[in-house]
């Protein structure tokens, strides 16, 4: 007797829930998606030194989210120079203020490295020696930031 009382519940609760899905609406309801409009880019251009052995950083704030180009546009007395080059985030615990998560140790005059912020507010691009710059020698380099 019980099984046929548990069968009449599961069949009432299954007709309620049919009831409530059919409330005579045939009709779709439509959703409007908006899209935002694509946030505009900004261009930083930083310039600096670098001697054998050390780094040199540069902030910018980050506003949307979005890619993050970094190009090596200025490179003296040596344009074949290899460098480093870097992008993290502000941080005032480390050394250099800036935490790097994405590094290239063989950045040369016009490469450009891409990355994506996962979040607004402040990042860094560091430019470093590699090994490469001999010792009382001085590096100049302009280094071009596109971000949003």
């Amino acid at each position: 007797m019980t099984l046929r009382i548990k069968w009449v519940a599961c069949l009432l609760i299954a007709l309620g829930t049919l009831q409530v899905g059919c409330d005579g609406n045939s009709s779709p309801t439509a959703v409007v998606v908006e899209e935002l409009p694509p946030a505009e880019t900004i261009a930083e251009e930083f310039s600096g030194t670098i001697a054998l052995g050390t780094t040199s950083c540069h902030f910018f704030s980050q506003v949307a989210l979005g890619d993050v180009r970094l190009s090596v546009t200025g490179l003296m007395p040596l344009e074949t120079l290899t460098i480093g080059m870097g992008i993290g985030t502000a941080d005032e615990a480390q050394e250099t203020g800036c935490a790097l998560f994405a590094r290239d140790n063989s950045v040369r005059l016009g490469d450009v490295l891409t990355s994506n912020s996962n979040d607004v507010g402040d990042y860094c691009v560091c430019v470093f020696d590699v090994g490469n710059i001999f010792a009382e020698a001085i590096v100049s380099y302009t280094v071009d930031v596109e971000h949003t």
